[in-house]
């Protein structure tokens, strides 16, 4: 039985020398990537190869982890991440071996949710927004940071933790950002007349402009410049003479957001006491173009923002970049009052779209052209 025994032994051992993975002089170790999800799989591949580079196809590795409470590894190759950390994963043919180190990493935010969903304030009030954040299993995560902002600060202010101040009449969109997601509620803030306060009872000319000069008549304004506060869409403006009855404002150049002509809110306010009242703003630099006419803008600050008036016809946009590369594209956003075509899809009540223009020649130029209809 003894000899048997022995027999045996050496029959493996001459197996061993004489098989596949005897021959292997390099052990490469192919992982799907240089990190790894927790609580995730993926597999690990080797392949071995002889000393003039070819591949052992039958060659069969043994595989092990430095850390296998970080990543684990079973003899199929099969990862799978456990805690966060580093770990070196090896396979070994015969006397050779070859490794490569993955790091185990957070899983991602696929998803955000803000609480509560937007809503109302009064002037002077505030509002405390949280924010949920979920992984790709549905699981909350938490401890990762979160960026916010307000699409008009001067209406409805935000933090970094979240709270909300309502600053003047109008709506504000508060945006969560986390990871790249996103998720976004809109605040309306509103003015409630107090007695003894001031009141709005007209406001001239009748299109507002940036750079521009506005008369607004009322009642109990403060006698002094100082005394009073106004604001146009949010955006604070100077003002300039001021009387009980009167005051004379000097609005901004800037500041207005890049929207088509509206009505906004215009609010004087003095201490805490404020009213408010919708007036036409013209915001953008209005293009007006007749038929078969064209309009070239060669500056990335005259395209930034471009009113085309509304003439009951089509107009015709084209955008080239500068670019030579085929992977770089250029971006631009069209939005209308009532609906607009871009390459082919429509988009209805004014919702913004985004279209990529071709790589084409080294052309700086965006032209507009109105078609008949």
């Amino acid at each position: 039985m003894a000899t048997l025994v022995v027999a045996a032994l050496l029959i493996g051992s001459c197996s061993e020398v004489t098989g596949p993975n005897s021959r292997v002089a390099r052990v490469e170790v192919n992982l799907p990537g240089s990190t790894l999800l927790i609580g995730t799989t993926s597999l690990a591949v080797a392949r071995g190869f002889d000393i003039n580079g070819a591949e052992i196809p039958d060659a069969k590795p043994v595989w092990r982890s430095s850390a296998p409470t970080i990543v684990e590894v079973d003899q199929t190759g099969v990862l799978r991440a456990d805690a966060l950390g580093d770990a070196t994963i090896t396979a070994t043919m015969g006397p050779t071996s070859g490794s490569a180190t993955i790091t185990v990493v957070p899983l991602p935010v696929v998803s955000i949710s803000i609480s509560p969903n937007g809503g109302g304030l009064d002037r002077g009030q505030s509002l405390q927004l949280a924010v949920t954040l979920r992984d790709q299993f549905g699981e909350i995560i938490v401890g990762r940071q979160v960026t916010w902002v307000s699409s008009a600060p001067g209406i409805a202010s935000v933090t970094g933790t979240g709270l909300v101040s309502a600053i003047a009449a109008g709506s504000s969109v508060i945006t969560a950002t986390s990871e790249g997601q996103s998720a976004s509620v809109t605040i309306n803030v509103i003015v409630t007349a107090i007695p003894g306060g001031p009141a709005i009872d007209g406001i001239t000319p009748a299109l507002l402009v940036p750079g521009g000069t506005a008369r607004i008549t009322g009642t109990l304004f403060g006698p002094t410049p100082g005394e009073n506060e106004v604001r146009i869409a949010g955006v604070l403006a100077t003002v300039t003479e001021a009387s009980g009855s009167e005051l004379t404002v000097q609005l901004p150049a800037s500041g207005f957001s890049c929207d088509p002509t509206r009505e906004v809110f215009i609010q004087v306010a003095r201490g805490s006491a404020a009213d408010a009242r919708l007036h036409p703003l013209q915001s953008l630099p209005q293009r007006m173009l007749q038929r078969g006419e064209s309009l070239i803008l060669s500056s990335s600050s005259d395209a930034r923002c471009v009113e085309l008036s509304a003439t009951g016809g089509r107009y015709v946009v084209s955008v080239y970049s500068t670019a030579t590369q085929v992977t770089n594209q250029a971006s631009f956003r069209l939005r209308g009052a009532k609906g607009l075509l871009i390459e082919g899809d429509p988009v209805f009540n004014g919702a913004p779209a985004t279209a990529r223009a071709a790589v084409g020649e080294r052309s700086r130029w965006r032209s507009v052209r109105p078609v008949a209809e």
